[in-house]
């Protein structure tokens, strides 16, 4: 017995280790006999499950590659430089003898790379492969870390998770964060991948006995983790699931077909005009007095310069299109959800979960900065901060009542809300935006300035299919989404069905 820290005597956790499971651990320390690490293989060896190497399959290593020109590696393959030979007076690398195989494929990596055509840590999420407009393109590698249909992706560093590989998604490779489990039936793939968003999994891999410690899932250990057998059960929902991954991809391949629309029209306005920026480092211009005010900064000046421009040929500032921040007169509820700049995700989704606020009893609604306003249909909401640009469409009325951080300004359009977000997403909006920021440690942008921010001119019938299509393919991810949401409801009923509660599993002697 040991006193707490109210001074009462709490009981000390003494668990027995035979010799056999010191010899069959994947780790000798106390911390770790004692862990939710250590669960799944003593269940494992209750129930007889196999390992994932007994199921034949291959485990592939992500791509390990450099981006830096002036890497080694860079040099090496993409260069075709010899880093072994210098010219003796230039001291330069000299360039390798190679067939023409071997340079047409260096020009195939340098596309890769030059174009982000593969997948990082971040596009594994929610058991799937989250692409943004990057790995929409064509791929033109095909090697080995280049995925497949039915592949499970496998986040290795920092935390685990993984990504079932639909027929769908292009076959790019992965990096060297993550790694591949290749030969599963799609049924089987599927279970892998929602096991590994299981808790049960998550600590085998992750097997973090100090929160300190840098997750790094080597592959002899994801080589060694049991699996249960796949239920039945589980196949009907694996269709069913699969058939809505399926709509859901290409709704978003839709999104991205209507923002190239977008961005094509808005060069075409641009080029048309010969209006641009500079976006040298070395900023140097020269301005006429109009772009000229108080404020003598060159970024500052800069935009006032591109927002004449815009302004002579129909150009409008954002304060005469939407209300910025608008008021209203309501009794705000005691319960509510918060919103805060990281719960928008890519292609206009909310988070799931977001944070349940009372404001009678939470601490987090003493230190929150929150609207006096409920989100409402039809908001647009935007990221003040400059390194962070995110914007979101409120097209549908949210389930329940939601406050918004104080770090998102909110836009209520006059009209044509989800004509005018595609264009928030634009680099000419974001480039004004970064050129009107205050502040260097935390780059935020004031209201104010805000206002300033000019758009191009869209006719009546431009703008009324742009903001109808976005609605449309918004409404058909939601519905997607949704069900796939209902769908893992019931998969989690199947997975209850083998798998204890963590609470249930006596591992302690």
């Amino acid at each position: 017995m040991e006193k707490g820290s109210g001074g009462k005597m709490q009981a000390v956790t003494i668990k027995k280790i035979t010799r056999e499971e010191f010899l069959e651990a994947t780790d000798w320390r106390a911390d770790y006999h004692l862990s939710t690490a250590a669960i799944l293989p003593v269940l494992a060896k209750q129930k007889q499950w196999p390992q994932l190497k007994d199921y034949k399959v291959k485990f592939v290593d992500g791509w390990r590659f450099s981006e830096s020109p002036e890497s080694e590696w860079y040099m090496a393959n993409v260069s075709l430089l010899d880093t072994n030979k210098r010219d003796p007076i230039t001291l330069k690398y000299q360039p390798k003898l190679v067939d023409e195989e071997t340079r047409k494929r260096a020009e195939d990596i340098e596309t890769t790379l030059l174009g982000e055509r593969y997948y990082r840590m971040r596009h594994v999420a929610d058991m799937r492969l989250n692409p943004e407009s990057s790995q929409y393109q064509t791929p033109v590698l095909s090697f080995e870390p280049c995925v497949k249909p039915s592949d499970v992706v496998i986040r290795r560093v920092g935390s685990a998770s993984a990504a079932y590989v639909s027929e769908f998604d292009r076959q790019h490779p992965i990096d060297a964060n993550m790694a591949i489990v290749r030969g599963l039936n799609r049924y089987d793939a599927l279970w892998l991948t929602y096991c590994l968003q299981q808790p049960l999994y998550v600590d085998y891999l992750e097997n973090r006995i100090r929160k300190e410690e840098l997750v790094r899932v080597g592959l002899s250990q994801l080589k060694n983790m049991p699996l249960a057998p796949t239920p039945d059960e589980f196949n009907p929902l694996s269709e069913h699931y699969l058939s809505c991954l399926e709509r859901l991809y290409f709704t978003q391949m839709s999104l991205r077909d209507l923002r190239e629309q977008v961005s094509a029209w808005l060069t075409d306005f641009l080029d048309n005009l010969s209006i641009s920026w500079n976006e040298n480092r070395v900023k140097t211009a020269w301005f006429k007095s109009e772009a000229l005010s108080e404020r003598l900064d060159f970024g500052y000046s800069e935009h006032s310069k591109v927002t004449h421009q815009l302004s002579t040929n129909g150009g409008q500032y954002l304060s005469e299109l939407a209300v910025i921040e608008p008021k209203q007169e309501q009794a705000l509820p005691e319960r509510y959800q918060l919103l805060k700049i990281k719960d928008l995700k890519p292609n206009f989704r909310v988070a799931d979960n977001l944070a349940k606020v009372d404001s009678n009893h939470d601490e987090i609604a003493k230190i929150s900065r929150v609207k006096k306003r409920l989100v409402q249909k039809n908001d647009v909401l935007l990221s003040t901060f400059a390194r962070e640009s995110k914007v979101l469409w409120i097209n549908e009325n949210l389930p329940q009542d939601t406050l918004a951080s104080e770090h998102l300004a909110t836009l209520f359009f006059h009209q044509y809300a989800g004509a005018y977000t595609l264009l928030l997403e634009t680099p000419l909006i974001k480039w004004q935006m970064a050129q009107l920021v205050s502040g260097s440690v935390q780059a935020f942008i004031n209201l104010s300035d805000l206002a300033k921010v000019t758009f191009p001119p869209l006719t009546s019938e431009l703008a009324t299919r742009w903001h109808n299509e976005l609605d449309n393919i918004l409404k058909k991810q939601s519905q997607a989404l949704a069900e796939m949401k209902q769908i893992k409801r019931q998969m989690a009923q199947v997975y209850s069905s083998v798998h204890p509660n963590l609470d249930e599993v006596n591992h302690v002697n």
